[in-house]
């Protein structure tokens, strides 16, 4: 069976302890990822624009994000793949 290369996961500090309970290991260092900021358009400047999406992007921060291998905690599920296979 070929080994199936692992995805880092990358979350904010607070979401690793809000939704995996796990801890950011102390001097672990953060990269930083563009996030947009997006903004709900109104009816007139969806014309103006000439779209019909509700939401527009209007610019990015910086956020900083940890990867699960800088963090202690409760056991993380494992996802499960499934392949096409007949």
């Amino acid at each position: 069976m070929p080994k199936i290369p692992r995805q880092p996961k990358w979350l904010v500090f607070k979401q690793w302890q809000k939704d995996f309970s796990r801890q950011v290991t102390k001097g672990a260092k953060a990269i930083r990822i563009a996030a947009p900021i997006t903004k709900r358009l109104t009816p007139e400047q969806q014309r103006q624009l000439g779209t019909k999406r509700d939401q527009a992007i209007v610019g990015y921060r910086y956020l900083p994000v940890f990867d699960v291998r800088h963090t202690t905690g409760k056991q993380i599920p494992q996802t499960q793949i499934l392949s096409n296979q007949s």
